[in-house]
């Protein structure tokens, strides 16, 4: 079964969803990307994205938002503070 996604969409946006009140939201967009090609269906890929320096405040979540070219399934992926804030330069 093929799965074409389309280019990740990131954003920083409020841990908390809340039906009132303001959504915080904003668009961060990559510096650099590889890996973005075709694989075969019995091979793994990878996809490295590079971004500025980004640090989260409390209450804040970096979220992944990839979509299936022509398709119903979605993967949202949600990385907190720590997972964000700790990351070290290679």
């Amino acid at each position: 079964m093929s799965y074409l996604v389309s280019s990740p969409r990131f954003a920083v946006e409020s841990k908390r969803r809340t039906r009132r009140g303001l959504q915080y939201e904003k668009a961060v967009f990559p510096r650099q990307s590889y890996g973005l090609g075709t694989v075969t269906p019995s091979f793994e890929g990878r996809m490295v994205f590079t971004f500025d320096k980004l640090a989260l405040l409390r209450g804040q979540v970096l979220r992944v938002y990839i979509y299936e070219d022509g398709g119903a399934r979605n993967l949202v992926m949600t990385l907190g503070a720590n997972d964000v804030n700790k990351v070290m330069r290679l």
